[in-house]
């Protein structure tokens, strides 16, 4: 794994756009199974009400620092994204088999996305770790899935 700097492997914006471009590719190609792969910013400026469904919303969860190694400090700076498949139905929360079904068929194709999948040279793969549960509101099922890799700075 190359060496980068403390300052490199803090820029989760690298790794972000890698996966968006991803995700994009495998899911928004010809067999399209969602309308938009968005980011935290993108969502935030929509209403809930006219977001695209379904879709996969990819928000940065923040760093995790694991401290120095032998006699030469580093830092390796772990980066987590919450990757949720948003589904939508007309239907009320009584319906809500059919959103599982939905997200049932999005939720592998992220998953065989991104798992063990490296974003950029000097980054490790992508690896699992626990989300959230799902949220449900009127009318959209969230389903969150949890996604990180790392780097490491000198």
């Amino acid at each position: 794994m190359a060496t980068m700097s403390a300052g490199q492997a803090m820029d989760f914006s690298l790794p972000e756009a890698a996966i968006l471009a991803r995700l994009t590719d495998k899911l928004m190609t010809t067999d399209a199974c969602v309308r938009a792969v968005l980011t935290a910013p993108e969502l935030a400026a929509v209403a809930e009400e006219r977001q695209a469904a379904p879709a996969v919303y990819l928000v940065y969860d923040g760093p995790q620092f694991q401290g120095g190694e032998g006699a030469a400090y580093r830092v390796t700076v772990v980066h987590r994204w919450i990757v949720t498949v948003a589904v939508a139905s007309v239907a009320r929360m009584r319906e809500s088999a059919s959103r599982h079904s939905e997200a049932a068929g999005i939720i592998p194709r992220v998953v065989d996305a991104l798992y063990g999948w490296r974003p950029l040279p000097g980054w490790r793969a992508l690896e699992p770790f626990t989300p959230p549960k799902p949220v449900y509101s009127p009318g959209f099922a969230y389903f969150p899935l949890g996604f990180q890799t790392s780097a490491t700075g000198a």
